[in-house]
């Protein structure tokens, strides 16, 4: 099962959540994001987090208004979801004294460690998990975040 942590990006100012305010202290939009994965060739994490990220940047709302207590959707009017910053996400799997970046699902079923660095656009470490049975050393770690600092920005400009 592959969990992506969008409850700490959502309310880590990925988007202007005051901006989805129609009604303060009763009416709100609510964004749900489901994703059904029809293959997994490898770096899961990834694809799904670039998806996510796409699906945001391309989300139009209607403008709602109060009319009479009541929500009133615009048929005409929408606006872009309010996004404070972009973010991608670089996977690394350890095998056996490598870290490869971006691995296939066999690197990922013979790797003794995961690590997963998120970045924001402007290049600042949004988010950071480690999975696997074996540690990884400063080294390591440091290489994997100077790499996914680098390769996020490609991705990035690629949304």
């Amino acid at each position: 099962m592959i969990q992506l942590n969008l409850h700490v990006w959502l309310t880590g100012e990925l988007v202007e959540l005051d901006k989805l305010c129609v009604e303060e202290g009763k009416h709100v939009w609510m964004l749900f994001i489901d994703l059904h994965i029809i293959d997994n060739c490898g770096n899961l994490f990834d694809a799904c987090e670039l998806a996510v990220m796409a699906a945001l940047k391309s989300t139009k709302l209607p403008v709602a208004s109060i009319v009479d207590e009541e929500v009133v959707l615009s048929e005409d009017e929408t606006f872009d979801l309010p996004i404070n910053n972009e973010l991608a996400l670089c996977t690394f799997v350890k095998i056996g004294d490598k870290m490869v970046l971006d691995p296939t699902l066999d690197e990922e079923r013979v790797a003794s460690a995961r690590l997963n660095v998120g970045v924001t656009k402007d290049g600042r470490i949004c988010s950071m998990q480690k999975g696997g049975s074996q540690p990884l050393n400063k080294e390591e770690l440091l290489s994997a975040v100077n790499v996914a600092v680098s390769k996020t920005k490609e991705l990035i400009e690629h949304l």
